[in-house]
């Protein structure tokens, strides 16, 4: 039953960009299942941005990294979906985000990460 509804062995029928956001430290969800999730969507040569919070359990727990997911967020779901957006602005100064895929997808991200230390910007790959 599982394997019927898992979108990770559906994913040629995949149709959509898709968004997953991941903590490092989850325990129920553990980050090796996103990457494998993520890795299989790149083969199949489907869109997919990665949102990594390397410090966080499953359910996030530093304000910061809300603040930084849910701008995130907003501008996926404008480009790819449509509705209002806010610029990302500084809201992923003091959060953790790491992304390890698909950044491309996300108008503005990579303008917000500069305004981070370089250290930062170095860990998150830009």
């Amino acid at each position: 039953m599982l394997r019927e509804r898992s979108p990770f062995h559906h994913i040629e029928r995949i149709a959509r960009p898709v968004l997953i956001a991941q903590g490092g430290k989850d325990e129920i969800v553990h980050q090796g299942q996103a990457d494998r999730f993520v890795d299989a969507m790149q083969k199949h040569k489907k869109p997919v941005t990665y949102v990594l919070y390397p410090d966080e359990p499953h359910d996030l727990r530093r304000s910061e990294n809300w603040v930084s997911l849910f701008a995130i967020a907003e501008r996926y779901f404008h480009e790819h979906l449509g509705g209002r957006f806010e610029p990302i602005g500084g809201d992923l100064l003091h959060g953790s985000v790491e992304i390890p895929a698909g950044r491309e997808l996300i108008p503005g991200f990579s303008e917000a990460m500069k305004q981070k230390s370089p250290a930062a910007n170095q860990k998150s790959g830009l």
